[in-house]
């Protein structure tokens, strides 16, 4: 496989990870907001709160590294 190819399937494959980061970091909010609205249990709200700082900070990293590639 030329260099070329290697590098669109690296591009591709981190496009993947974006677009799966950026699902959980919605669906995380989605569930925060939703359950925080119905007055659902906290430990659910932190949970989602949690993911979705961590989804956050995942969709940084993997700008940062769509930056440099």
């Amino acid at each position: 496989m030329d260099d070329i190819s290697k590098l669109i399937r690296n591009r591709n494959r981190l496009l993947l990870a974006m677009a799966s980061i950026v699902i959980i970091w919605q669906g995380a909010l989605l569930t925060r907001d939703v359950t925080a609205a119905a007055g659902g249990p906290a430990d659910l709200v932190s949970a989602a709160a949690f993911i979705e700082d961590l989804g956050i900070f995942a969709w940084l990293f993997a700008c940062i590294g769509l930056v440099f590639y």
